[in-house]
């Protein structure tokens, strides 16, 4: 009797998307419970599921950061959807859901923030802020008992993450790096890096540079725009091999 009416609960919330009626007094208390279990447990798997995808790529938020969040949503949510049905006249009892997941969300765009470094030539965990962001909009979605849609959600999100994550490194993206040659003031070595930019797709924006009479060197600052894979080891190798270059530097901007 008991595997029956389980199984039509999850027939129910599943292919009718819709919470079972707790209205009832005879079945109230089972019923709670067992939508309280199947929402925690989903919640656990599809949080769990993003927050191993950003586990594996290193990231601060990971697996248990990315659960708690789920679930604190899940649980708001459903805290604030029980109360919800509660039949009351008085207007104190009168509940909007909606406003607590404005709330949730207005919440976790200070966890999202507290995941992103930035150091002084890159920014890191915008992908991992906006992941943790959307955790919590799954957990929304199943604290009111939209499980379809945490689901499809969940793999959307992984076909944002993986599969689109790996055409980063197909596509041809430009990305900006200052090149700082050291070298003797007499050398025409300028002439030489100029040619070999060209030759390598990189578009030079500007150049500035520096002669020093006491040390007769001169140092340019290259700032390129670059597009594909072009390895900074390659660049700097085939600088130091010309003639009267002392040094050679590479930084991102």
């Amino acid at each position: 009797m008991r595997y029956s009416f389980f199984y039509a609960y999850i027939q129910q919330i599943f292919l009718y998307n819709q919470p079972i009626d707790i209205s009832g007094r005879n079945n109230m208390n089972n019923e709670i419970i067992i939508e309280i279990l199947i929402k925690l447990i989903l919640a656990f798997i599809l949080g769990g599921l993003l927050g191993l995808e950003r586990q594996q790529h290193g990231r601060i938020a990971g697996f248990r950061t990315h659960i708690l969040v789920c679930f604190a949503s899940t649980i708001l949510m459903l805290s604030s959807s029980l109360l919800a049905r509660i039949p009351s006249s008085s207007t104190i009892m009168q509940i909007d859901p909606a406003r607590m997941a404005v709330g949730i969300m207005t919440g976790m765009g200070f966890i999202g923030a507290g995941t992103i470094v930035r150091s002084k030539n890159h920014v890191r965990g915008v992908t991992t802020a906006a992941n943790v962001w959307l955790t919590a909009a799954l957990g929304v979605s199943i604290g009111l008992g939209y499980y379809s849609l945490a689901i499809l959600g969940t793999i959307f999100s992984f076909i944002v993450l993986w599969v689109l994550g790996k055409l980063d490194y197909i596509l041809k993206t430009e990305h900006f790096e200052i090149l700082t040659v050291s070298a003797k003031s007499s050398s025409p070595v300028l002439n030489s890096i100029l040619v070999m930019c060209e030759q390598a797709n990189a578009h030079v924006i500007d150049i500035n540079y520096i002669k020093k009479k006491s040390t007769d060197t001169a140092e340019y600052k290259i700032f390129l725009r670059l597009s594909g894979r072009i390895t900074e080891e390659q660049m700097i190798d085939e600088i130091l091999s010309f003639p009267d270059v002392n040094k050679v530097t590479w930084k991102s901007f």
